[in-house]
């Protein structure tokens, strides 16, 4: 629609006409040509310029007076016959110009009349139709050439101009009715429309901006009162809670959640709590709705646990590294528990007791690592032990020829130096100084290093390793025989202390006594000396 200015200048020196003759009235009311070529008017008196005459401007360029379209620093149109300046509206053709009273000519700009505002654009020409300015879009009547405001139907298409004239774009619209938004080129929206802070839906027959529930075929939403749509988000109700995913529909039936999942239910989409059962299998969700998982729940003074997928755990559980029994229902058990005749020992908090002793009362058990109590003979950090067919630890009673004593434990250190006693007895005979000669006989001194093992004490050790191998230092004689002695009713002490030599040297040395009288083979063995409950050596203990 715009032109160059250079058009403008062709047209102004197409109608500019010939400079044209005036009348002059001289003094007397005559009156006289003055014509332009006149040799007897002088340059001095020839018009120039804007001159008024009979009431009415007119234009002179060399004495002439102008017609047409004229440059002075703007537009100005002049009747082509008499060059009177035009004002007002000025219609040429098909095409409307507005000059001012001025005379100059409106050129990209609004005029504003008793009905309306027009535009009067490029070359000046009154403006119908879609017009854009920097401040953005107007419409005029394609007819008159008003300056349209308010609603606008293109066809099927809808706009709104407020009250400026200027088209609302990108922009949302309050009515008393409600919202309306127009979009790209103005266009009011129908159906769902996505801005930077969500969706929106506007009503499909007359793009009226939709909030509370929406229903588009089996699919369900909800718009908030500003109207965007909820979408990943939970909505609280007087019924419930629902949940809107990621593409805004209501949700049904099981959602995973950054935190875990839910369930809602399939008909309503209303969030469920507490215990629910989902195709013949029970769950239990809290009342945030999330469902427990690899979770503990007591109710009515019993414990359950969900594991996961969020089932309801029966049989072994295994939680915290710590093994757990639920029974068919669910329950957690404590207590004994027999398993295919195994039977296993619960805490009161239900986990499950493994390498370890139990005291049940004034009874002992023993677990193993796998958790199953014992039976019969078991060994136990290398000492043996005998439960009944019941669990029960026996103590304090022979059990196959083996002594057990009172922490139930057969003693093999002892029975190994009882045998070693009895080894004496029935090869010396059943007297103590039978015994007493025969070790000194069948002995001979040798110094004695090994180290002590575990469940003996030295002077065990020492003993059943005199009686083996038939040779030890003064503190294996006095073990052998001190043992000996006890196994023939004596109470005889196995001392370790001081004793002198033939120098008079006090020197480390092993004996025993039996009621205050010294027993020394190891003595008898290396002097020859009377030592069977006498010494001619003097005896001291170890401070």
């Amino acid at each position: 629609m715009k032109k160059k200015m250079a058009l403008f200048l062709i047209l102004s020196m197409c109608m500019l006409g010939t400079a044209t003759v005036h009348a002059t009235e001289s003094a007397d009311g005559s009156q006289t040509e003055n014509q332009s070529d006149s040799q007897d008017a002088g340059t001095e008196n020839q018009k120039s310029g804007w001159q008024v005459e009979d009431g009415g401007w007119y234009y002179y360029a060399d004495g002439q007076r102008a017609t047409g379209w004229l440059w002075d620093n703007g537009w100005y149109y002049l009747n082509p016959e008499n060059g009177l300046m035009i004002t007002g509206e000025l219609q040429l053709g098909n095409r409307e110009f507005y000059l001012d009273e001025s005379g100059r000519m409106y050129e990209y700009q609004w005029r504003n009349t008793g009905e309306g505002w027009y535009y009067y654009g490029a070359e000046g020409i009154k403006s119908r139709g879609w017009i854009q300015l920097e401040d953005g879009w107007y419409y005029l009547d394609p007819n008159t050439g008003l300056m349209v405001t308010g609603e606008l139907q293109l066809g099927s298409r809808e706009f709104y101009l407020d009250k400026s004239g200027h088209m609302y774009e990108y922009q949302w619209r309050n009515t008393e009715e409600g919202w309306y938004y127009y979009g790209r080129e103005g266009i009011k929206y129908h159906g769902w429309l996505q801005l930077e802070e969500g969706w929106y839906y506007l009503n499909s027959e007359n793009g009226l901006m939709v909030t509370g529930e929406l229903q588009l075929g089996n699919r369900k939403f909800y718009l908030d009162e500003s109207g965007r749509m909820y979408e990943n988000q939970w909505r609280n109700t007087e019924k419930g809670w629902y949940y809107y995913d990621y593409e805004g529909v209501r949700s049904s039936g099981w959602i995973l959640l950054q935190d875990g999942w839910y369930y809602l239910n399939p008909n309503t989409g209303l969030m469920v709590t507490g215990k629910h059962i989902i195709q013949q299998q029970e769950y239990r969700f809290h009342e945030s709705g999330r469902m427990y998982e690899k979770e503990w729940y007591k109710e009515k003074g019993e414990w359950y646990y969900y594991g996961t997928g969020g089932k309801l755990s029966t049989g072994w559980v295994y939680d915290g590294n710590v093994w757990y029994y639920m029974d068919k229902n669910g329950v957690m058990q404590t207590g004994w528990v027999n398993l295919n005749g195994t039977w296993y020992y619960m805490y009161a908090n239900g986990a499950m007791a493994s390498s370890t002793w139990l005291q049940l009362g004034r009874e002992w058990y023993y677990v193993t690592t796998s958790g199953n109590m014992v039976t019969g003979w078991n060994q136990i950090n290398g000492i043996w032990y005998y439960m009944y067919s019941n669990g029960v630890m026996a103590h304090d009673t022979v059990i196959d020829g083996y002594e057990l004593n009172s922490s139930g434990a057969w003693n093999v250190a002892l029975s190994a130096v009882n045998a070693a006693a009895q080894g004496v007895i029935t090869l010396a005979g059943a007297d103590l100084f039978s015994c007493y000669r025969w070790i000194v006989d069948n002995c001979t001194y040798q110094s004695f290093y090994e180290e002590t093992p575990a469940g003996y004490t030295w002077q065990e050790w020492r003993a059943v390793q005199m009686f083996n191998n038939r040779y030890g230092d003064c503190h294996s004689f006095a073990a052998l025989f001190g043992y000996t002695a006890r196994a023939l009713g004596y109470d005889a002490q196995i001392i370790s202390g001081y004793t002198t030599t033939v120098s008079g040297k006090w020197v480390d040395h092993g004996w025993v006594e039996i009621n205050g009288a010294i027993y020394d083979p190891d003595l008898e063995y290396e002097l020859g000396y009377n030592c069977f409950g006498q010494s001619p050596f003097s005896y001291r203990y170890y401070l």
